[in-house]
């Protein structure tokens, strides 16, 4: 029994050893990504001014831009989910404004892939850093994007849920059930099977539930329910539906 016990006392030692070098990875990395990306970014914003640039090199320099700035909102998610305990943001971010930043990010690639885009969006204030936001909203958009082609994106951001359906090649049954596991891909995924996992992973930290539903040639809905008392959605999936209303964040039309 003394045996027993010392090998699983030593196998314990492992596992926290394992997850300490993890962690401590995962923070020294964010940590030490943080100043190239700043001075990148900077150069970035010194390069956009000069006032002899050519159109296709300011858009260029504007893709570079764009680039950091995500890299940035990655480090902060990563530093994030890196943490041993939840904290409460000091400030609310309203994910309603950060998804504005997304669609900016998306706009050539949704035109590239002759995606037409349908949003309701309306104040949707959260406890937590912008970049954590950005990266949920960035990876549901980036995923239905990738699989729709000529097709349609609806975006829904309300304070009961976070919601993007699409008309693109849709999920068999047995794929739909592995979509949130780490470096799960299609056969014609053009991913890296990372994006909908940090997904599921900021779900579980802040105790949404994230729900999808997927059929083949139809099209996917993936929803996260913000407030527990909310049902997922029993729509049925559709080639042709009504577009939302577009709605500032603010919740004017």
């Amino acid at each position: 029994m003394r045996d027993i016990a010392e090998s699983f006392d030593e196998l314990i030692e492992r596992f926290d050893a394992a997850i300490a070098r993890e962690k401590a990875f995962t923070e020294d990395a964010s940590h030490e990504l943080r100043t190239p990306l700043a001075v990148a970014l900077n150069a970035s914003e010194l390069l956009d001014d000069m006032p002899d640039l050519d159109e296709r090199a300011r858009n260029r320099v504007a893709r570079v831009r764009h680039a950091c700035e995500r890299m940035q909102r990655l480090v902060t998610a990563l530093l994030y989910l890196a943490r041993d305990q939840q904290r409460e943001n000091e400030t609310l971010s309203d994910a309603a404004v950060v998804l504005d930043d997304v669609l900016v990010y998306q706009r050539d690639a949704m035109a590239a892939h002759g995606v037409e885009l349908s949003v309701e969006a309306r104040s949707t204030p959260l406890p937590l850093p912008e970049g954590v936001i950005y990266s949920v909203l960035h990876n549901l958009i980036d995923n239905a994007v990738r699989h729709t082609e000529h097709g349609w994106l609806w975006v829904e951001v309300t304070p009961e849920r976070i919601c993007v359906t699409d008309t693109g090649s849709g999920l068999p049954a047995e794929a739909l059930t592995h979509i949130f596991e780490r470096q799960y891909r299609t056969a014609d995924s053009p991913g890296l099977g990372i994006g909908l996992y940090l997904v599921s992973r900021i779900c579980d930290r802040q105790g949404w539930m994230i729900h999808a539903d997927s059929e083949p040639g139809v099209g996917t809905r993936i929803e996260i329910l913000l407030d527990p008392s909310v049902e997922p959605s029993s729509k049925p999936l559709a080639r042709v539906q009504a577009p939302y209303e577009r709605r500032l964040a603010g919740g004017k039309a």
